[in-house]
């Protein structure tokens, strides 16, 4: 037969027990008055999706092609063309034009397609430019064939000069990859952000545009060496960044 506590333990007991229910009604209550001084703190997005409002789209909008020198063009799906440049040029233009100063900043976008010997060809070519109208761009997307980097320059400084911004060999680029511009267009306060699929390569703070009120997109190629170059580009889109 078990022990049986005595009276004297069973009163220490229960004055304990008591003790412990008091101290758990006390902290219950604390909790509640501190809900209502406790407000809930939503954890920031690490990289919030921004408001985008398109602005132009190749698959539903007209562009219009510009070929020298040789250059040409040829539609192979719905929202996809080959840029041949034939020791030319081949672009489309006609996409949009943003406002200098209008501080509005606006996203371009698009993807390009490498054949497996472009670097192989010794030539250097320009694929996507950000351009003024006169003169040379205010950014452009230049490949260097011959030292195999693909180069992407900054704006033209006062003195006329292309600065480069960082260079990228090209094995390090997989493609299709998917090109993407955020810039405001500014004399003294713009700034672009260069992503290839999805990865900031390149920055810039400051004078995005030294002259000129207008900016518009190019993409092609522009051949300035002796190799025939060949490339595919598609599903262009720009759009205007809301936040």
């Amino acid at each position: 037969m078990p022990d049986v506590p005595s009276r004297e333990e069973f009163t220490v007991l229960a004055e304990q027990t008591d003790s412990l229910n008091r101290t758990v009604a006390n902290l219950v209550q604390e909790v509640e008055e501190l809900k209502k001084f406790t407000y809930p703190i939503p954890l920031p997005d690490p990289d919030p999706e921004p408001d985008l409002k398109l602005l132009f789209d190749s698959s539903k909008h007209s562009m219009t092609q510009h070929c020298e020198g040789g250059g040409e063009i040829v539609r192979t799906g719905e929202n996809s063309w080959i840029f041949r440049s034939n020791g030319g040029r081949a672009e489309f233009q006609g996409i949009h034009t943003a406002k200098v100063g209008d501080g509005k900043h606006y996203r371009y976008e698009w993807t390009m397609y490498a054949p497996p010997n472009i670097w192989s060809i010794p030539t250097w070519l320009i694929h996507g430019q950000l351009h003024r109208g006169w003169d040379n761009p205010p950014f452009s997307i230049q490949s260097e064939i011959v030292s195999g980097e693909l180069t992407y320059i900054k704006p033209i400084r006062n003195n006329g000069r292309d600065i480069v911004m960082s260079k990228i060999p090209y094995s390090e680029i997989i493609f299709p990859a998917r090109f993407q511009v955020d810039a405001v267009w500014d004399k003294t306060n713009g700034e672009y952000y260069l992503r290839i699929n999805g990865a900031l390569v390149a920055e810039f703070q400051g004078d995005t545009v030294i002259k000129g009120d207008k900016i518009y997109p190019k993409f092609g190629v522009y051949d300035g060496g002796p190799g025939d170059v060949e490339v595919g580009i598609g599903d262009i889109k720009v759009y205007e960044v809301l936040h």
